[in-house]
């Protein structure tokens, strides 16, 4: 059975980008894409990891303008987070985690 990826009202933050960190690790993007911005606009405020999850997702299906946008979005929030910008996100391999 394939899991919901539509946020329930006792989702948190947390759960949403554990969900679309599992989804990255299957490499699929178009489903992390979805979920990631049902998040943002659900789970407010959106968190910087949730950003930079879906700047992944749209640079691994070919999007590198959009994801820059969402990358950037990410170091506002938290200048310090790992793995926002495409060169590195294209050059760090993730493991379960996203990480």
């Amino acid at each position: 059975m394939k899991p919901s990826l539509t946020p329930t009202p006792n989702w948190t933050a947390i759960d949403a980008i554990e969900q679309a960190q599992s989804l990255c690790d299957q490499q699929q993007w178009s489903e992390v894409t979805r979920l990631c911005q049902q998040t943002i606009a659900s789970l407010e405020p959106a968190t910087a990891t949730t950003y930079r999850l879906m700047g992944w997702a749209l640079q691994a299906q070919g999007h590198l303008d959009e994801a820059e946008i969402f990358y950037a979005k990410a170091i506002a929030i938290q200048p310090d987070l790992p793995e926002t910008t495409p060169a590195s996100a294209a050059s760090t391999p993730r493991n379960a985690t996203g990480r």
